[in-house]
């Protein structure tokens, strides 16, 4: 029945032994029966980068009783190599003794050489489109396009506080993000926050946290003890009293509403505005 199968099958015994290889498995390695029995070398067949894995595996198998999945390189007769999905099942006795264990591999070269292809389209795509215009998301050739992205090139690695304007939809927090990930704050998160959905009153204690005061001398020093021991920069396009500018540190992008703060470690300072 095993030669029948379309599968490489090799069938092992308790002690790992081996005891029989179907028609296609031994059509694939190109060797006779007793010769794949009598191979001494177990890891053989293997890819060497795959060989230390899959005999761990095997020996977990062995050892434990336990069903493997893997995928491997199997080598064929004239020496290449193709992918196989393999699964290592042991077959038990009534007294739950293993007497045997089936390792079935289906073919899966085709399907890993296209996955293979298209990682490496993606990476030359995501390379083209960095080198025509160095934004990952943003893609176009406008001229006013270009204008942005001029000014998003030069303000990224500065620490200024920057406001960015536009109606619903235009991608400011792309541009947000494209001044972050080319900022000197790249490794620090990004934070997006919709401001229309927290109340005025709200958004101080939302951004920068809360502290009780006694009386109003304190109030000053609970501001700079605020527990990240920033200070503060704001702007509204609305009227409001939001006055303190604190520097968080991580990027903040407010959406709905033009209030942007901006991060920078290392300072504690309380600034007025």
């Amino acid at each position: 029945m095993l030669d029948l199968t379309p599968q490489v099958v090799a069938v092992y015994g308790p002690n790992s032994e081996r005891v029989y290889a179907n028609r296609v498995a031994l059509d694939y390695i190109g060797l006779s029966l007793e010769e794949w029995r009598q191979a001494s070398d177990r890891g053989v067949y293997f890819h060497p980068d795959d060989r230390k894995r899959v005999l761990d595996s095997f020996d977990r198998a062995f050892s434990g009783g336990s069903v493997e999945e893997m995928e491997l390189r199997l080598r064929k007769g004239d020496g290449t190599y193709r992918w196989f999905f393999t699964r290592c099942v042991p077959l038990r006795d009534e007294k739950g003794q293993i007497k045997r264990f089936y390792a079935a591999s289906i073919d899966i070269d085709d399907r890993k050489r296209a996955e293979e292809r298209l990682q490496q389209e993606n990476v030359a795509l995501r390379e083209e489109i960095d080198k025509a215009s160095m934004f990952e998301e943003i893609v176009g050739t406008s001229p006013t396009l270009k204008s942005v992205l001029s000014r998003i090139s030069k303000v990224a690695p500065s620490d200024s506080t920057v406001l960015i304007t536009g109606e619903t939809g235009t991608g400011k927090e792309l541009v947000a993000r494209a001044i972050h990930r080319r900022s000197d704050r790249v490794s620090r998160p990004f934070v997006s926050v919709n401001c229309s959905a927290i109340p005025r009153d709200l958004i101080a204690s939302e951004l920068l946290g809360t502290r009780k005061v006694r009386s109003p001398a304190q109030l000053s020093s609970a501001w700079v003890g605020l527990s990240w021991q920033m200070a503060v920069r704001s702007s509204w396009t609305k009227s409001g009293n939001f006055q303190p500018r604190p520097k968080l540190p991580f990027c903040v992008f407010c959406k709905s509403m033009s209030l942007s703060v901006s991060a920078a470690l290392g300072e504690s300072a309380l600034t007025s505005g």
